[in-house]
């Protein structure tokens, strides 16, 4: 068998071999394909390992389950599995394929993303730290598009927000407070 252990994101194109099944697992889901392109997302401080499929079929299969085959899933193009890690659930859903492709396109993307997610996300994306202060996470979420753009050019396009705040960047840190 041909198999990937993933955490972080990543999105293969697999070409079909019915003798070594594709297999990629990731926390505890396991994605078997045959013949497909999907995307997988299993970073380590989000609470949900998300399965986008784009074309052909997958099984997703909770490996925490003590009984196998009860909540696998199987998936079509435009469908998506996402694994709750607190709950252990296993769902399916559609997904926005624009949105959940963008970071392979070297776009950031942001749709009603809450502060800690975007936070995480920029971290990620330009490698660097943040400190938020006298904004509660609750309060705001931000909505952006942003292809080759540059930290700064980033944090004061979504700064105008309806929370507006200001920020400082020194070196690989960055300051976020309210305005």
């Amino acid at each position: 068998k041909r198999l990937v252990v993933l955490e972080g994101e990543a999105f293969f194109d697999v070409k079909k071999d019915a003798t070594r099944p594709f297999i990629v697992k990731s926390g505890q889901i396991s994605t078997t394909a045959l013949g497909t392109s999907f995307n997988v997302r299993a970073y380590k401080e989000e609470n949900a390992i998300k399965v986008a499929l784009i074309t052909g079929k997958v099984k997703v299969e909770n490996t925490n389950r003590k009984i196998k085959g009860d909540h696998d899933l199987i998936l079509n193009p435009n469908d998506m599995a996402s694994f709750n890690r607190v709950s252990k659930g296993l769902t399916k859903g559609s997904f926005d394929i624009e949105m959940e492709l963008a970071w392979k396109n070297q776009t950031l993307y942001f749709k009603d993303a809450s502060l800690n997610n975007m936070v995480s996300s920029l971290e990620r994306w330009y490698g660097v730290g943040f400190e938020v202060s006298g904004i509660k996470p609750i309060e705001i979420s931000f909505t952006g598009k942003f292809k080759d753009k540059s930290l700064e050019y980033v944090l004061e396009v979504l700064s105008q927000n309806q929370q507006k705040f200001d920020y400082l960047i020194d070196g690989k840190k960055v300051r976020i407070i309210k305005n």
